[in-house]
């Protein structure tokens, strides 16, 4: 594949990447490549807005996932966890992170669980 038919399959599978995020509750998330591109360095992550997480997107015929992980896992981005947003052709987005940070976002999940669940009945009974 060429430079320029792989940058635009790369820029068509951000945009799905982000209207993902939307559809999932991320109304801000946005493609950062154009901010990549313009500076000449990879500050940004191909997709931004979306919470604590850096994400990079691949979309390839045959992605691979040890790879690109440890390109992306080369890279310390302190305060963000570090996602690999990915799909082989025709098939369904994934996304690949470190076990421990899975992990660290379930027991933040299930920590502001109790508080969450108040404010919600508060909801419910005011309306």
């Amino acid at each position: 594949m060429s430079g320029a038919m792989s940058r635009r399959k790369g820029a068509s599978g951000e945009r799905e990447v982000v209207a993902l995020a939307k559809e999932y509750g991320f109304p801000d998330a946005e493609r950062t490549a154009q901010m990549q591109a313009s500076l000449g360095d990879e500050k940004h992550a191909d997709v931004s807005k979306i919470g604590r997480l850096w994400v990079e997107v691949k979309r390839h015929a045959k992605v691979s996932v040890p790879g690109c992980m440890k390109d992306l896992l080369s890279k310390e981005r302190p305060g963000f966890i570090r996602v690999l947003v990915h799909r082989d052709n025709g098939g369904k987005w994934l996304a690949t992170l470190e076990a421990t940070e899975l992990l660290k976002l379930e027991r933040d999940a299930l920590r502001i669980r109790p508080y969450l669940s108040d404010v919600l009945k508060a909801e419910d009974d005011a309306a």
